[in-house]
């Protein structure tokens, strides 16, 4: 009996021992499982807040580089508009006095300021002198080459369109070359011969820029760059000569009957000078709107020459009708929807273009 129940107790003690380290066995796995859940937890929760922050930083980085870009293509759009207005300036002021005279011959003019300005400028005219040190003694040429610096640095500046992109205000600036530069220079729709082909303003354009970039940066070349090509022959030569010829021919008063024909050619160029004012306006230059007035009188003048003529004009500046308005507002007790039922404007409109 005795032995019966010291195998028991041994047995029972046994068991004791079993469970207590089946026991610990599973206590210690389930601290290890429930340890390595909250290690995984605190891992993923740790791997998601450092993504987010990888994102935010990504997202603000872009950000930043954004407005970075923007503010480059805002300077870069800021400086092909001055280059511009730049070229402006330097035409506009010889463009607004051969379109501000009035009578477009010495004998007629009453005004002796006027008329002194208008010998002077033939005189100027006349010349044909090419020196890089003295740019006035051919003034034909130096306003023909004005004038290409100009559609150089439009070519420029209408170029960026395939770089980056533009500005809302400098795509505006830049379609006046389309709207109204190039058809001024090119369409027949205005008074006078059209002053070049659209085929040689291209030539032009390529010629004008065709010089050795200095520190990476391009640009319309100078005075002298240009009296070395046009002395060396070539088509800028022959392009120069057209434009040069057809701008002296306005103070070539030797022939009273080509009045008419000279006139219609100083009006296409006050119009021009009335698109370069008007976009000098859109880049913040006032300046030359006091000067404005003169120019589109020789427009009215010459509208209404053709209408005494009896012709039946059909053109106009900026749009249709504005200039029988002005020419309304300068002969008292016109109206203007008198002036514009006498100087009606066509039953369609021409494409600016063409």
């Amino acid at each position: 009996m005795l032995i019966q129940a010291s195998n028991s107790n041994s047995a029972v003690q046994d068991l004791s021992t079993v469970i207590v380290g089946v026991a610990g066995v599973v206590g210690t796995l389930l601290a290890a499982v429930i340890a390595g859940w909250w290690q995984a937890r605190a891992s993923r929760d740790q791997a998601a807040r450092a993504h987010e922050s990888q994102v935010a930083v990504l997202r603000e980085t872009q950000q930043r580089d954004e407005r970075l870009r923007e503010r480059q293509f805002l300077e870069a759009d800021h400086a092909d508009r001055l280059l511009v207005t730049e070229y402006i300036d330097l035409l506009l002021p010889r463009l607004i006095q051969i379109t501000s005279i009035h009578f477009l011959a010495s004998a007629n003019t009453r005004d002796e300021e006027e008329r002194q300005l208008f010998e002077r400028l033939q005189h100027q005219m006349e010349r044909l002198e090419v020196n890089p040190a003295h740019p006035e003694r051919n003034l034909g040429l130096r306003l023909t080459f004005l004038l290409f610096q100009l559609v150089g640095a439009m070519r420029l500046a209408l170029n960026a369109r395939w770089t980056r992109p533009l500005s809302v205000s400098q795509a505006e600036f830049l379609s006046h070359w389309e709207d109204h530069l190039e058809p001024v220079i090119c369409s027949g729709r205005y008074p006078g011969d059209e002053l070049l082909y659209r085929e040689q303003l291209e030539i032009i354009a390529d010629e004008m820029l065709n010089t050795q970039p200095q520190a990476g940066v391009k640009r319309p070349m100078n005075w002298k760059e240009f009296c070395a090509i046009y002395s060396a022959g070539g088509v800028l030569t022959e392009l120069s000569d057209l434009i040069a010829k057809k701008l002296r021919f306005i103070f070539d008063d030797r022939n009273p009957r080509t009045t008419p024909l000279r006139r219609s050619a100083q009006c296409r160029l006050a119009i021009l000078a009335l698109y370069l004012i008007r976009m000098s306006e859109e880049a913040g230059e006032k300046g030359w709107l006091k000067r404005a007035d003169a120019v589109w009188r020789t427009a009215t003048n010459w509208r209404k020459w053709q209408l005494d003529e009896g012709q039946t004009p059909d053109w106009f500046v900026f749009e249709h009708g504005d200039v029988a308005a002005r020419l309304a507002a300068a002969v008292p007790g016109l109206g203007v929807a008198a002036a514009i039922a006498q100087y009606p404007p066509p039953k369609t409109a021409l494409p600016s273009g063409h």
